[in-house]
């Protein structure tokens, strides 16, 4: 497999995991030429030639060297999945990191007997476990299917709000939950698209739209210099957001060196500050793995204090737009600083929130405790799930 097989099969495993997934959730067997088609899927990339825990593969004929650690894991716990009953699957599940079960166990009693007004859950490192990239990030079979059967039995709305695009590579092109299950919300909650297929967007003022895009092509003149290309293939590569920028200078396997990674993030940083000198327009937020370049947002009208757009003015929004109340019960879902917001808005507005997050720092553990009526943590998105199952 070529790297140029690899990026074009996604579209095909996303769709065939979806048609497993959706005949799953019809209490139906899948066909059989689905399942031949995830095995083989498993068996090419297994076979890859393995370098310094890379696997190769080859770019105009040269061999290049990827981590594709979720892909290949995620694929043998669906093959799992898919031949097991729930309780065996369970069992595997529980046997290969046994403290997931506490974590789970906990996490269910949490919920027990509740009914949910409302599901928000960010994606990646909650719902989802990391990949080294996000286009090739696609949702397992058997978390779409454990996500969806709760949704379905315990929630009266849902949403899936996370940083990345909705479209053009972003959050729907990754799904595998049937469309009509839940808000799906991207770029913070700045677009969204509806159960019911409506689409939609905030609004941006001319020169907002001028300065993002005057930033985009800087951005893009410094990936295009040979010694910045690999932080246009790793990771989140660079994203065009709604309202944002997202450039990687990491990812979760360091392919780049931090030497390397800094220099890059310092002329990034430059070349924010140059299109935006008094610093009106843009605010950053660095993740670890990525600069995120983000719209400013006024925090009491014309001539108030500015802020960077935070997931709890996406909720907001989204709220607003689409007359979604955040009353009553909320299990609210993340897994760094940046989903904290979430919480507050949901309690501002009335919600008694149940957070489940997935995070050992202890710093945060203690701010989403003291945010939440109930808080429960995990080590892993794996963890979560059983809870959710």
């Amino acid at each position: 497999m070529n790297l140029k097989e690899f990026r074009e099969s996604m579209p095909i495993l996303r769709a065939t995991r979806a048609r497993v997934a959706s005949r799953l959730l019809a209490d139906e067997s899948p066909q059989k030429k689905d399942i031949d088609f995830l095995l083989h899927y498993l068996q090419k990339l297994s076979s890859l030639p393995e370098r310094d825990g890379l696997r190769l593969f080859l770019e105009a004929e040269k061999p290049v060297a990827l981590d594709i650690g979720y892909e290949i894991r995620e694929s043998q716990k669906d093959d799992v999945y898919l031949s097991r009953d729930a309780g065996s699957f369970r069992k595997w599940w529980r046997g290969s990191h046994p403290q997931w079960e506490q974590e789970a166990e906990s996490g269910s009693a949490a919920l027990a007997g509740a009914k949910l007004d409302i599901l928000v859950a960010d994606r990646d490192g909650t719902i989802n476990n990391y990949c080294a990239r996000y286009w090739s990030s696609v949702q397992p079979v058997h978390a779409a299917v454990i996500l969806s059967r709760f949704i379905r039995a315990y929630c009266t709305r849902a949403m899936v709000l996370t940083s990345a695009p909705l479209k053009g590579g972003g959050l729907v092109d990754v799904n595998v939950m049937p469309s009509d299950l839940c808000v799906y919300a991207g770029s913070k909650g700045r677009e969204y698209s509806t159960p019911d297929g409506l689409c939609g967007h905030d609004t941006l003022l001319p020169d907002q739209e001028e300065k993002l895009l005057r930033l985009e092509e800087k951005l893009t003149r410094l990936l295009q210099l040979p010694h910045y290309g690999l932080f246009a293939r790793i990771g989140s590569g660079m994203q065009k957001k709604f309202g944002q920028l997202t450039v990687a200078i990491q990812d979760i396997a360091r392919s780049a060196s931090p030497a390397l990674s800094a220099q890059f993030k310092a002329e990034v940083e430059a070349a924010v500050w140059e299109t935006d000198p008094e610093q009106k327009y843009f605010r950053l937020e660095d993740t670890g793995l990525d600069v995120e370049i983000l719209l400013t947002v006024d925090e009491s009208g014309p001539g108030g204090s500015l802020r960077e757009f935070t997931k709890g003015d996406g909720l907001l929004f989204l709220s607003s737009r689409l007359k979604i109340p955040l009353t009553g019960e909320a299990l609210i879902c993340g897994d760094t600083w940046a989903d904290l917001p979430m919480i507050k808005v949901a309690k501002n507005h009335g919600a008694r929130v149940t957070a489940f997050f997935v995070t050992r720092d202890p710093a945060l553990q203690e701010a989403v405790s003291a945010s939440a009526e109930k808080a429960c943590f995990f080590s892993a998105p794996d963890s979560l799930l059983m809870a959710l199952m």
